[in-house]
C-alpha cells in the first residue's frame, strides 16, 4: 500500500482520540461538557422562579385567613378575597366570631391598608385605593371595598 506524503493513516479512532491512550483526555472533555450543562441548567432555573415568583405575585392574593380589631379585640375570620378582571375593585368579606364586641354602624370604623411581601413584610404601598366599609345588619358580616382605577 503506498501513502502520498502528508496523508495520515491513522485509524478512525485514533484520529478522534478515542483509543485506550487518550482515557484522562477524554474524561476531561466529558467531565467539562457535563459541568457547563449542568450550569447553565441552574442558572435557566434561577431566572425562570424568579420568573414564576414575580407573576405568582400579579396574579394572585395571598391574605391572612384570620383577624384582630385593633380597638375593640374583637376577632374573625376573612370569608374570601374577590376582585374584577381589570384588578381595579377588590372586596374582602369578613366574618366576626361573636358580634358582642363590635358595633353595627360603618361609620364607627377605620381602615388602614399597608402593602406586603410574599412572606408577609412590610412594604410600601404602589397605589392608593379609596375604602369603603359594609356592615350588614347583625349577621356579623363585614365588607371592606376598595377601588384604585390605576390598579393593584
Amino acid at each position: 500500500m503506498f501513502y502520498h506524503k502528508g496523508v495520515s493513516h491513522l485509524k478512525l479512532s485514533e484520529r478522534l482520540f478515542l483509543d485506550k491512550h487518550h482515557t484522562i483526555e477524554r474524561f476531561g472533555v466529558l467531565f467539562g461538557v457535563l459541568f457547563v450543562s449542568l450550569v447553565i441548567v441552574f442558572i435557566s432555573t434561577c431566572f425562570s422562579q424568579v420568573d414564576f415568583n414575580e407573576n405568582l405575585l400579579l396574579t394572585q392574593s395571598k391574605w391572612s385567613t384570620e383577624f384582630t380589631f385593633s380597638l375593640s379585640g374583637a376577632t374573625g375570620s376573612v370569608v374570601n378575597v374577590f376582585r374584577d378582571d381589570n384588578n381595579t375593585k377588590s372586596f374582602v368579606l369578613l366574618k366576626f366570631d361573636d358580634l358582642k364586641d363590635i358595633t353595627v354602624d360603618p361609620n364607627e370604623y377605620e381602615v388602614f391598608l399597608t402593602g406586603a411581601d410574599m412572606n408577609q413584610n412590610w412594604q410600601e404601598l404602589k397605589c392608593s385605593p379609596k375604602a369603603s366599609v359594609y356592615m350588614f345588619g347583625s349577621t356579623g358580616y363585614m365588607g371592606l371595598y376598595f377601588v384604585d382605577m390605576g390598579g393593584f
